[in-house]
């Protein structure tokens, strides 16, 4: 069950390394005046990533019991966060400039 967790939280976190993604290349076009924003690649980030760290995790674990868990887990929710700041920032920053997010 904790593989679940695990795999739920780094399919988050890819989710918004993803979006922070499109909102860089947005605020890249907002600073440059382009209407045209261009698009990002899901799947790496929803498909690819999520599975290839629960089984980081899972191979860390054997060796190690629940420190995979630990360590996968604590650096994608920290990186959740940052992300999602990222995202709270470009949602302002295009705000402000009159752009479209």
């Amino acid at each position: 069950m904790e593989y679940l967790w695990l795999l739920l939280i780094v399919f988050v976190a890819w989710f918004l390394i993803t979006m922070a993604g499109a909102a860089q290349k947005a605020i890249k076009a907002a600073k440059q005046g382009e209407e045209k924003v261009g698009g990002t690649s899901l799947m790496p980030g929803i498909v690819i990533m999520p599975i290839f760290f629960t089984g980081t995790a899972w191979g860390i674990d054997l060796i190690w019991e629940q420190a995979g868990v630990w360590l996968v887990g604590g650096l994608h929710s920290m990186i959740a966060i940052v992300a999602l700041g990222y995202l709270v920032y470009a949602a302002i920053y295009l705000k402000l400039n009159g752009k479209r997010a």
